[in-house]
């Protein structure tokens, strides 16, 4: 109940953000890149964020975690492929974040599915 309402005061309205990859940046989900030439290289979580909004989204993920089996089964196939568990945790944090951008700027709500590695976007 809290940290949707963190969730919703700290992004003021979705329609500010004309894309998923700016909202993504704001709450501070998204790892730095620089580039040189022809390569690219991703780098740690962005410093300049809001910082409330990151962490409701990742104590968000944390809940998540134990009480929906999509988001269980995207932190364990994590795990399993060696990441930490705070890595693991952010890429959860990343994805429940996209999920809120689109269903905010589609205006519909959210359905629970069950997770599958295949999917993964």
């Amino acid at each position: 109940m809290i940290l949707g309402g963190v969730l919703a005061v700290e992004t003021d309205g979705i329609h500010r953000f004309r894309t998923l990859e700016r909202y993504t940046g704001y709450a501070g989900l998204s790892p730095t890149t620089h580039s040189s030439g022809d390569r690219t290289y991703t780098g740690r979580m962005m410093n300049q964020c809001n910082r409330w909004l990151k962490w409701a989204y990742i104590e968000a993920a944390w809940v998540a975690v134990g009480c929906s089996a999509y988001f269980g089964g995207l932190y364990r196939c994590h795990r399993s492929r060696g990441k930490q568990a705070n890595t693991a945790i952010t890429i959860v944090a990343r994805r429940m974040c996209h999920i809120a951008y689109s269903l905010l700027m589609e205006n519909r709500l959210y359905q629970e599915r069950p997770y599958s590695p295949v999917a993964l976007v």
